[in-house]
């Protein structure tokens, strides 16, 4: 993406962070910076864990896997795709066949 970055403030976790972004990704950061603590709040609910580290780590652990199973998929849908348009191939290659006859 062109152009310049702006800085913008956001909190996650009760502390105050500065982040160097992209105008056009404002909205989205903002988002996942809301939904991580978010998460992080649940995860303190959820587990008996007073170390935060250990939560964070838990949290990296769980994004991770669900980007690992969102990325696999993906390449699932892919090869589908991949498979469908050489079916697709072949049969317009049998129509064109037929009609030159």
């Amino acid at each position: 993406m062109s152009g310049d970055k702006i800085k913008i403030n956001v909190l996650f976790d009760g502390r105050k962070f500065s982040l160097n972004i992209y105008p056009g990704h404002e909205e989205f950061v903002r988002r996942a910076v809301k939904r991580a603590d978010d998460e992080l709040k649940s995860f303190r609910l959820q587990y008996d864990v007073s170390d935060g580290a250990d939560i964070l780590r838990m949290m990296l652990l769980k994004t991770v896997a669900e980007k690992e199973i969102v990325e696999q998929e993906h390449e699932a849908e892919r090869r589908q795709l991949e498979r469908l348009s050489e079916e697709l191939v072949k049969s317009a290659s049998r129509i064109v066949e037929s009609d030159e006859e």
